[in-house]
């Protein structure tokens, strides 16, 4: 299962992150910002589930 664990303003800010989680071996995708509060053009950066506490804390 994928969770979402940062949330891009941009494209270039979501490779941004997923490069710098690919470096460190986390599984991770991209999609388009979904729910009420999302602005346009936000992305959704998604690791699988088990990696989701390490990727967060990794990205913070």
């Amino acid at each position: 299962m994928w969770v979402s664990i940062f949330v891009a303003k941009d494209k270039d800010e979501a490779d941004r992150i997923m490069a710098r989680l690919d470096d460190e071996g986390f599984v991770n995708r991209i999609r388009p910002g979904t729910g009420g509060i999302m602005q346009d053009g936000q992305l959704e950066v998604q690791v699988l589930e088990s990696e989701a506490l390490d990727a967060q804390q990794f990205c913070y």
